[in-house]
């Protein structure tokens, strides 16, 4: 079964670890969010690429992707429409998009804007789906089911942007349950049938990672970086129903 791979954020360092601590043939799938606010986004990029070119890895898109793909396709639709209203909204998107950690990224590639992102990201993005389901029935997306919550507006924006204290959510008949990153926990939690696995590497230096086969959870260790962490706590009933939670911001 595939090794699921939450969001590493420009830590290159913690997907070698990963690669090193797997068999050399092992497979995974991961959740999204390859890119910002991390040291090493463009090295991240290329190394999911080449395990994607052998086949090695189904990559699943995270918000922060999604936020490049969003301004570009604005920006391209502009271009064929001359529809002003399209060219803003792409902008406000790359605006969106940098104020959520992309400085990190665009300061690694050099100037760019909504119409000229770089060919090895466009490429990345274009590879990446929206969700997968494992043979023992556990789906994978970014951030929850594909469900429409109000706030987000569509089933696809609820994928990539929702919070654990937002569900549990409903599953399609025949799953057993579905797995997820985006959310920063400082443990690997279950919410209802649903597994959270983001232990906020980027700055934590700590990558959780889940054998599909098994649930088993591995946390793979490297070096902390400055930053100030958002970690969020949940409490929840017996039957994962989440209660209360906190946010606690952590100098690491």
């Amino acid at each position: 079964m595939p090794i699921v791979i939450p969001d590493l954020h420009g830590r290159s360092d913690l997907l070698h670890a990963a690669l090193e601590h797997f068999a050399d043939d092992a497979e995974f799938i991961f959740l999204g969010d390859a890119i910002d606010r991390g040291p090493d986004s463009r090295g991240t990029v290329r190394r999911l690429l080449e395990l994607s070119d052998a086949g090695r890895v189904t990559l699943l898109r995270g918000n922060h992707e999604n936020m490049l793909l969003r301004a570009a396709t604005f920006d391209l639709q502009a271009q064929e429409s001359g529809d002003i209203r399209l060219l803003a909204a792409a902008r406000e998107e790359f605006l969106n998009w940098q104020r959520n950690g992309g400085n990190t990224l665009f300061r690694e590639y050099g100037l760019f804007g909504p119409g000229n992102i770089p060919d090895d990201l466009l490429e990345f993005i274009a590879r990446m789906q929206l969700s997968i389901t494992t043979a023992n029935q556990y789906l994978c997306t970014h951030a929850a089911p594909p469900v429409t919550l109000e706030r987000y507006g569509s089933e696809e924006m609820t994928m990539m942007w929702a919070r654990p204290n937002e569900g549990p959510f409903a599953l399609e008949p025949g799953l057993i349950g579905s797995i997820h990153g985006h959310t920063p926990l400082g443990v690997p939690t279950w919410v209802g049938q649903h597994l959270y696995v983001d232990t906020g590497a980027v700055f934590s230096g700590q990558l959780c990672t889940v054998d599909t086969d098994t649930l088993e959870t591995v946390i793979l260790r490297g070096t902390p970086v400055p930053g100030r962490e958002v970690l969020l706590e949940l409490a929840s009933d017996e039957a994962g129903l989440v209660r209360e939670q906190t946010c606690t911001f952590v100098d690491v």
